[in-house]
């Protein structure tokens, strides 16, 4: 399915995905994945845009967008009912809360790679917990699995759900 991704796969298998895992499973679980995936011309450079639009077990929505093409550039645009959040890169997010002005958060740059394989190495020698749980793990798996085939078949897929299949 990676190759019919056009590279998306790939785009989303380095830090980016790692840090909109870590947003997106503050969420909870995606219960419905619709992806759209479009490639213009076949590398180099390759020039895909693929969007995500994610519902969540809980009701909120989400929409993840990429273009291949770009330098470095991802954006993390999540709805509620009363707030949206906007987050554009790893370190900052716009806060949207109905009623009030815009807030522009700053997180500190953090290597999520190396505090990854730091937690891993710690809970093998120390015996602490890994700070992502195996079915936040399982829920994120899911739902990349879920867009992939969306975009092969040009529908909204199911998750995954852990009791009863998609």
């Amino acid at each position: 399915m990676a190759i019919v991704a056009g590279g998306i796969a790939r785009r989303w298998t380095d830090r980016r995905r790692t840090a909109c895992a870590r947003r997106l499973r503050q969420l909870g679980p995606v219960d419905r994945v619709y992806a759209r995936l479009h490639s213009r011309e076949i590398g180099p450079p390759p020039i895909d845009t693929a969007v995500v639009a994610l519902d969540f077990a809980n009701g909120i929505t989400g929409t993840l967008a990429t273009v291949r093409a770009t330098p470095f550039y991802w954006r993390v645009h999540l709805f509620g009912t009363e707030a949206s959040a906007e987050v554009l890169d790893e370190t900052t997010m716009i806060l949207r809360k109905s009623g009030a002005a815009p807030q522009r958060l700053t997180y500190p740059a953090t290597d999520v790679l190396r505090a990854e394989l730091d937690a891993f190495a710690g809970s093998i020698e120390n015996k602490t917990p890994f700070p992502v749980r195996e079915a936040e793990v399982l829920a994120t798996l899911s739902a990349f699995e879920a867009a992939l085939q969306s975009m092969i078949s040009g529908m909204p897929v199911q998750c995954l759900d852990g009791h009863n299949g998609r």
